[in-house]
């Protein structure tokens, strides 16, 4: 089995690194999510935060993207 260049390496590295920020970014997106919706039930401040959680909606597709485009890039890695 022949061994991964330099090169190869140091991109495996960064789009792991990727992969790894974009699981805390899901992470708290989530813990947000909570809060916004506690802070809606407890204020009644729904007019004002309910765009915060169609923003936060927005953040999770961008985010599901950049999780696939990495994958891909870490699969052509393999070949």
């Amino acid at each position: 089995m022949s061994r991964a260049n330099k090169r190869d390496t140091e991109i495996r590295h960064a789009l792991e690194a990727i992969g790894a920020e974009v699981a805390v970014i899901r992470n708290m997106n989530s813990i947000t999510r909570i809060r916004v919706k506690q802070a809606m039930d407890r204020t009644g401040l729904n007019d004002l935060l309910s765009p915060a959680q169609g923003e936060m909606d927005e953040v999770v597709k961008c985010v599901s993207e950049i999780s696939k485009q990495v994958r891909a890039a870490l699969a052509q890695l393999k070949v």
